[in-house]
């Protein structure tokens, strides 16, 4: 069977592998299939009508999140206006969406896959190539004669060391150098699938609520053979928890790195609480084997806000956590979240203001987004309701950008930050990168994405 794997662009300002699209690949890949990809943040739409009836392509599989979702509804319509296929989506908007997706019509949709999606993919393929039921696989929502079938729940993929590593020649590699790095040849790792913490501002547990963890020697392996085999310099952890309470498990993977003599810079740019962070050992090793970059998740400082977000740690970790990593010379950033439900507009500027007075590298303003299915969507009116400050006025999004982009404009006069942008203003690869990110930040700031 022919497939076509679709990426699209997601509105951000950095440019990333697919590695989702790239798992799918290899799996299907394995057992035979041909497999092509395309980047529609790179090709337009005319290139990939044309790519599908030159190659015969007979299923669409796409990766659908909160960020790129208008996206990939108004492109996919416009490529089924000119060839009629099937089209398989998975990620986290069609998984929080479910059958309530389907139901929309112009949504360019035939099939959901829930959970993790590489072997449900290549059963789904399989079952249409040999024109068989799809009633017998599991984890896949679907329309048959316009009616919405969901089909039993699949079991998690517990041993993730089955998985093949993504295929890394279903796109350019080298087109992927968006994030702010200190090399040229970057990408990115997943070492492990979902998170322990029931933070109310985010729906990660609910779409994936079962952590798994590759082991250290797989994940390894993964990296030796981007650094000896892609002539990957540089490598970004993007766990939604690289260490999940596991900080043993992060200690062996440095060892096994050292073990190796593998050569090559990392940091985590996913974000990490700040309460995983605490063993200054796993700090040590971390610098030992390369990272020199650290992602802290804090999002506030006042602790009213951080009960009601079950954020569940305590600040007086950081001081120590920052000092180390200075030793450690690693760069530290800070993710924080303004308009918070129930945050008034005193809070949010108090909580800008200390997060100013701790030496970090820089310092990410998020405005809060109500997603659905992340247990902010689902509490009383209260806590839903919108913001309000200490005169009763409400906090409107524009108010909330316009702190956020006075954040931003305070944050580049502090020393550690000018440092680190200068930094990467001179770093290979990232002045274009560099330029966008700050008029990103100072003019054209987005809302929180969590997909």
């Amino acid at each position: 069977m022919n497939v076509l794997l679709l990426s699209f662009p997601d509105n951000q300002t950095e440019r990333m592998y697919p590695l989702c699209l790239g798992g799918v690949s290899s799996v299907l890949k394995n057992v035979g299939h041909e497999v092509y990809g395309m980047d529609l943040s790179m090709s337009d739409v005319n290139e990939c009508i044309k790519l599908i009836k030159e190659r015969k392509i007979d299923i669409i599989g796409t990766l659908i999140s909160y960020q790129n979702h208008k996206e990939v509804f108004s492109r996919m319509n416009m490529v089924k206006a000119s060839v009629s296929l099937q089209v398989i989506a998975f990620g986290s908007y069609v998984t929080i969406m479910g059958d309530e997706l389907l139901r929309n019509k112009s949504c360019g949709i035939d099939i959901i896959v829930e959970r993790d999606e590489e072997i449900t993919f290549l059963e789904v393929s399989e079952a249409l190539e040999k024109k068989g039921s799809l009633h017998t696989v599991k984890g896949i929502t679907w329309k048959e004669n316009e009616e919405i079938v969901i089909n039993p729940e699949r079991g998690w993929c517990d041993n993730l060391d089955l998985l093949p590593f993504p295929d890394r020649n279903l796109f350019p590699l080298e087109e992927y150098s968006g994030m702010v790095c200190r090399n040229k040849k970057y990408t990115q790792v997943i070492t492990s699938r979902g998170c322990p913490h029931r933070c109310t501002y985010c729906f990660q547990y609910v779409i994936e609520p079962v952590v798994r963890k590759r082991s250290p020697k797989n994940v390894v392996d993964e990296m030796e053979y981007l650094v000896r085999d892609c002539q990957i310099e540089e490598i970004h952890i993007e766990d939604a928890n690289f260490v999940s309470g596991d900080s043993e498990r992060i200690k062996n993977i440095c060892r096994e790195i050292l073990e190796r003599g593998l050569q090559f810079d990392w940091q985590c740019s996913g974000v990490i609480p700040v309460g995983e962070m605490g063993d200054v050992r796993m700090l040590d090793l971390m610098a030992q084997s390369g990272c020199y970059g650290v992602s802290l998740g804090i999002e506030s400082f006042n602790y009213e806000t951080i009960n009601k977000m079950a954020r569940g740690y305590s600040i007086k970790l950081l001081p120590r956590i920052l000092q180390h990593c200075r030793k450690n010379k690693m760069e530290v950033s800070c993710h924080m979240i303004i308009g918070f439900p129930g945050q008034s507009m005193d809070e949010i500027k108090e909580d800008i203001r200390v997060s100013r007075k701790y030496p970090f590298d820089f310092i990410h303003y998020n405005i809060f987004q109500n997603v659905s299915s992340a247990p902010t969507h689902e509490q009383d009116d209260q806590v839903n309701a919108c913001n309000v400050g200490p005169d009763g006025a409400s906090l409107s999004h524009s108010a909330l950008k316009n702190v956020q982009r006075l954040a931003y404009g305070f944050l580049i006069f502090k020393l550690s930050v000018l440092k680190f942008l200068f930094r990467r203003f001179w770093g290979k690869n990232n002045t274009g990168v560099m330029f966008k990110k700050v008029r990103h930040y100072l003019f054209g700031c987005q809302k929180l994405h969590l997909g």
